[in-house]
Order: structure tokens, then C-alpha cells, then sequence
């Protein structure tokens, strides 16, 4: 384990300049080997993320995810998926658990193989919600564009690249027009059970000037942890720093977010 801390260090330093200063992050797993014959639900994953949040804010103590992504067909050239997530954001302004707010984000993307990757069209749909609170308006926004996975492995590490371009056809009390994005991950394999790994996340919002005077709005994140592979999951030992676009949904503006905790993968 202290060889794959060496290793992994001057990974996690290489993209830390590129993550800090993020918002929506568009998930899909890297293209595997198209299957021998064409077919429906070729493959799911299914994750849930918690982690404990280092802030002052009583509406910001916890963050956690869940939901998973679904190839409803794989027709060997590329693959129709389909994402759902959802994220509670708690604090402890009411209780010692206090729900404050819901986000949900749904993914339908149609991809094609290529000999480097993997490039998709995308439909992308965020709505965002306060729970126990009142919300004068719906935040929500769809936006369509690419993206380009590619994956890369030799010897004892496996990495993914990725980038994206999304430009918004529908929003509702939000500004963005486009959102680009890149993100890397690197795991330094331990032994069959055991990795290290980091990664990193950039996302650019263009936004419309004319609503609330402001321009282009950066966020990013980089991580770095451990995996533990069992016989049917993984578990995930992560701590973070993050830069959130506008992370509260009927406020504009942006924080800073340090946390740790673990995630919980199938397969």
C-alpha cells in the first residue's frame, strides 16, 4: 500500500492545477469491448456516494448520491444508455440530519465506438430542489452536446479521459447557456483486490450576461483515495476539494467545498 501511495502522488499533483475551480458532472463509465452479438440491457452500474462535508454552513454538513446508469441496447457499434441521479444535500440548521436540498439529474446518451474511445450525443436534464424549504420557481435546465471518452491502461494503471460540450435548449432560473467540461481519472493498481487512485474534474459555464450580469462561472474538483474490490461491489475511500458552481439553487454564487467519505460501486 505504501508503493501505490508513492505512485499515485505525482498523479493527484499533475492534475491538481487543471480541477480546481463544479457543478453537473455528466457520468458514464468507459467503453468496454463492444459484445459478440447486439442486445438489450447489456450492462448496468449502480453507486452510492456519502461524505461528510468540512464547512461552517449549518445547511452543509452532508452530501450523498445515489442512482446508477443502464445500457438499454448495445448494438455492438455503440450503446444506448440511460443515467438517473439523485443528491441530498443535509445539514444541521433544524435537526441533526436536515434535508435541505434535492437534486435530480437524468442522462439519455447514443454513443459510437471509435478505435481511440468513445463519442456520444447527449440530452442532459438537471432540476434542482429545496426539501422543508419554500422555492418560489423551478431551477431546472436541458441541454444537448457531446462527449468523447477515452480510456488508456498499461501495466499497473488505468486511466480515463473525457471532455464534453453541452449547449442548453431549455433552463428555468438559471443563466447558463453552454457548459464545457473535461475530467481524468488515474488507479494505480495494489494487487487484485486493492488500488489507489486520483482524479480530477474542470466544468465551464457560459452564461447570459443580460440576466445577472455576470460571466463565464469556473468550478472543478480533485480527488484521491483508495478502492477495496469484494466478490460483488467495490468499496470507495475518497477525500475531496471541490469548487461549486452556484451551490445553492436560488442563490448565484460559488463555494468551496473540502470532504471525505466513501462510495459504494456495482460492479
Amino acid at each position: 500500500m505504501r508503493r501505490a501511495c508513492i505512485a499515485i502522488l505525482p498523479l493527484a499533483l499533475l492534475l491538481l492545477p487543471v480541477s480546481f475551480p463544479v457543478s453537473a458532472q455528466i457520468a458514464s463509465t468507459a467503453p468496454g469491448p463492444a459484445p459478440a452479438a447486439p442486445g438489450p440491457l447489456s450492462r448496468y452500474r449502480f453507486h452510492l456516494n456519502a461524505v461528510r462535508v468540512a464547512t461552517g454552513d449549518p445547511q452543509l454538513r452532508w452530501d450523498a448520491d445515489l442512482g446508477g446508469d443502464l445500457d438499454l441496447y448495445d448494438y455492438r457499434a455503440g450503446r444506448i444508455t440511460f443515467l438517473a441521479n439523485y443528491e441530498a444535500i443535509l445539514g444541521d440548521e433544524r435537526r441533526a440530519f436536515d434535508p435541505v436540498q434535492g437534486n435530480y439529474t437524468l442522462d439519455l446518451s447514443a454513443s459510437h465506438r471509435t478505435r481511440h474511445g468513445e463519442i456520444s450525443g447527449v440530452f442532459h436534464h438537471l432540476s434542482r430542489h429545496l426539501s422543508d424549504r419554500e422555492k418560489p420557481e423551478p431551477v431546472d435546465w436541458n441541454m444537448i452536446g457531446v462527449r468523447f471518452v477515452r480510456p488508456y491502461a498499461r501495466g499497473r494503471v488505468a486511466a480515463t479521459m473525457a471532455g464534453h460540450a453541452l449547449f442548453t435548449v431549455q433552463r428555468s432560473s438559471v443563466d447558463y447557456d453552454a457548459e464545457y467540461g473535461a475530467e481524468a481519472r488515474a488507479d494505480y493498481r495494489v494487487d487484485a483486490r486493492r488500488a489507489a487512485f486520483a482524479a480530477a474534474t474542470l466544468h465551464t459555464f457560459n452564461t447570459d450576461g443580460s440576466i445577472a450580469g455576470r460571466g463565464w462561472q469556473n468550478g472543478g474538483r480533485v480527488e484521491g483515495g483508495f478502492r477495496f474490490a469484494g466478490g460483488a461491489a467495490a468499496l470507495e475511500l475518497v477525500a475531496a476539494l471541490e469548487r461549486r458552481v452556484d451551490d445553492h439553487p436560488i442563490r448565484r454564487g460559488n463555494a468551496t467545498w473540502l470532504f471525505a467519505g466513501f462510495r459504494l460501486l456495482h460492479p
